[in-house]
């Protein structure tokens, strides 16, 4: 089966490659949603009928890592964000399945997709799939796309997992004008679908969209807040000061809040049910807020540097993340925090500066 060579000579609709390159060719086998058995994709017409579905389906697990194959009309309107041009050099991280590679490798004939998985086994199917398919033009590579230098110029890029950080490489690798789908990950609420163009210092987010995805793997993968690590750095500080701010403690407990604070550097997302969390202070104060109440343990700061940011987050009009203004520098090239109405979140190779 080829399905590559069958698309027409001029630039395709992603409607069209869709209809070239359906999902159900590349599920092998996946999980089904209600009785948690892995089956085979084409050995029924149900399950077939179940692939075709609007939903995502894990295809792939281990004991720590789940990797899906996408809900098609999110990875519809992915694409659509994209703007992929004929001729364009494409970089995935995360190929799955394969599925959205061959995607863009229609959209962008003649050009090249290289797409990145972490996991061998993976890699080693998407690639024989591909290759079965007719989709000579896309590249499997196995290893982590976070850590390595690339050697090529991309002119569109995507994320296909949820991320904390921008690699270095990446502020090279795309060229001025290009269009990076980036997944940020967050500890409180959806993750981030930014839709960011390369400027010549920088990446200017043109668009936010809340998503979920699963997290990339390997060295930089999403870290967690250690709930213990906080119990015994407080336990060390000594007994706690209870801070009685009854109004403040409810406004805590709004989503977009948590949101809005999560921005910070200082924030610690502890439990996500109760909204309990812990913000830490480069002097060592940290304050735990919890549903109703608030402590501080250590010398003081922590609870006034959150009362400041909430009172911030009110005078800039209660905003939610995906309202505000993003700028995403490399970390050796980002400019100083002297602007008022700005928050700088560093990350290991980049900064992301919010502004109202």
């Amino acid at each position: 089966m080829n399905l590559e060579v069958k698309h027409k000579s001029s630039r395709l609709t992603v409607s069209e490659a869709f209809l070239l390159a359906p999902r159900e060719h590349f599920v092998d086998h996946f999980r089904h949603p209600v009785s948690g058995e892995w089956v085979r994709g084409s050995t029924y017409p149900e399950h077939r009928e179940q692939i075709r579905r609007d939903m995502p389906l894990a295809i792939w697990a281990n004991d720590s890592v789940v990797s899906t194959i996408s809900q098609p009309t999110f990875v519809r309107r992915c694409l659509e964000l994209l703007h992929i041009e004929p001729g364009q050099r494409v970089f995935e991280l995360g190929t799955g399945s394969g599925w959205n590679a061959a995607l863009i490798s229609l959209l962008c004939a003649p050009g090249v997709v290289d797409t990145y998985e972490i996991i061998p086994e993976l890699a080693s199917q998407a690639r024989h799939r591909l290759r079965r398919l007719g989709f000579d033009r896309v590249r499997v590579h196995t290893g982590d796309a976070m850590t390595i230098d690339h050697p090529w110029q991309y002119q569109r890029g995507i994320f296909t997992a949820g991320a904390q950080d921008v690699p270095a490489s990446l502020h090279i690798a795309i060229e001025v004008g290009g269009r990076l789908l980036f997944v940020l990950r967050r500890h409180v609420g959806p993750d981030l679908l930014l839709v960011l163009i390369r400027e010549i210092t920088h990446f200017r987010a043109e668009q936010m969209v809340p998503c979920s995805f699963v997290p990339v793997t390997g060295e930089t993968k999403f870290p967690k807040h250690d709930v213990q690590s906080m119990i015994d750095l407080t336990s060390k500080l000594g007994p706690g000061r209870q801070i009685d701010k009854f109004d403040d403690v409810a406004l805590v407990r709004l989503e977009r809040v948590k949101e809005f604070l999560q921005l910070h550097d200082e924030f610690r997302a502890l439990k996500r049910m109760d909204g309990e969390f812990a913000w830490v202070t480069e002097a060592g104060s940290v304050l735990v807020a919890k549903p109703w109440t608030w402590f501080e343990y250590g010398p003081e700061g922590a609870a006034r540097e959150v009362q400041r940011c909430l009172r911030c987050w009110q005078e800039w009009g209660n905003p939610r993340v995906e309202d505000l203004e993003l700028n995403v520098y490399p970390r050796e090239c980002a400019p100083a925090p002297r602007v008022p109405r700005q928050i700088h979140m560093h990350r290991a190779d980049s900064v992301f500066v919010w502004s109202a």
